[in-house]
């Protein structure tokens, strides 16, 4: 009877040693974990930004197990060249790069969205070459910021995607830099002429300018011939054209009172490389529109004599700082 009751016991001993060790560890310790917690997933290019969970970074497909009823606070932090776009996999706040209170029901993957930058900066100024404009708002694309008591404005904006930079500013002419792009990382200069309104009660809303004849990032040489024109809700009262610089002069076209307009510049009397073309537009209540287009010069060098010595150079320095005129009342 004794070695019946050892014999079953040694054999029950057997049984679960041997039920246990068909079974691997993670296996056992998969059976005493809840399946139904929230589990959250967090996706996005690290080289792009980073993501906080709880103020804390994480891993790119770093797996987070969660209790049921918990929030968290999630936050996208952009590099370097680039700015918070979107989540993927948010039903509310798609848009904000801090979500606080964030609660996860269920297994659900997050992914933070980046985008490539480039920067615009640049001066306000009252009329060209005037003083700086303060309080002016400036708008660009998928971000705004307004000029400091200098006129300064600097914003970063979305790389490769075409847009207008919009400054307003109350009693002032709208103006308009059209057809706007910045490649990644790369920053941008504008010097932005503003003008006080001739009638509050008229249109505020810049012009836009056509251009037949060129293209943004074309090679030329030799003549060019361009032809444009200027559209809005009032009158064109004068334009000018410029190239290669922000020269009152020379310039290359000018009229008053002309909503269409043509310039032939002789691009042999530049140098070769990068240049642009710049128009520059005001209707009879100051609101403004300016383009600028992108050329390359490439002229073939010419043989023959070089130009004598100058017999002199003469210089003539103009004093631009706070703009004046004179009105009759009559």
């Amino acid at each position: 009877m004794k070695k019946f009751k050892i014999l079953a016991l040694t054999l029950a001993f057997v049984i679960v040693v041997g039920a246990f060790s068909g079974c691997t560890t993670d296996e056992r310790i998969s059976e005493t974990i809840d399946d139904s917690r929230p589990v959250l997933t967090i996706g996005f290019a690290e080289d792009e930004g980073v993501v906080k969970v709880n103020d804390e970074e994480v891993e790119p497909g770093e797996e987070i197990i969660l209790k049921k009823g918990d929030t968290i606070e999630l936050e996208a932090v952009p590099g370097e060249d680039y700015i918070f776009e979107r989540w993927e996999g948010v039903e509310n706040g798609e848009e904000e790069e801090l979500l606080e209170d964030f609660e996860i029901t269920e297994k659900v993957e997050i992914v933070a969205r980046f985008q490539e930058t480039g920067t615009v900066s640049g001066y306000v100024t009252d009329s060209r070459g005037g003083p700086g404009v303060e309080g002016a708002k400036i708008k660009g694309l998928n971000a705004e910021t307004t000029t400091d008591e200098e006129g300064y404005f600097t914003m970063d904006v979305k790389a490769d995607e075409l847009f207008d930079i919009l400054v307003e500013k109350e009693n002032r002419g709208m103006v308009r830099v059209q057809d706007v792009m910045v490649e990644h990382g790369e920053q941008v200069e504008y010097e932005l002429p503003s003008r006080e309104t001739f009638n509050p009660d008229w249109p505020a809303t810049s012009p836009r300018i056509e251009v037949n004849g060129v293209e943004s990032g074309d090679v030329v040489s030799g003549e060019l011939e361009i032809e444009f024109s200027v559209d809005g809700d009032r009158p064109t009262y004068v334009y000018y054209v410029n190239f290669g610089g922000l020269q009152r002069g020379p310039r290359e076209a000018f009229d008053i009172d002309a909503d269409e307009g043509e310039a032939v510049i002789d691009t042999s009397k530049h140098p070769n490389g990068d240049s642009f073309i710049r128009i520059l537009a005001y209707d009879d209540n100051e609101n403004t529109v300016v383009k600028f287009i992108p050329v390359i010069v490439d002229n073939e060098i010419g043989e023959g004599e070089p130009p004598e010595d100058l017999f002199y150079l003469g210089l003539t320095s103009i004093s631009l700082g706070e703009n004046f005129g004179y009105f009759s009342d009559r």
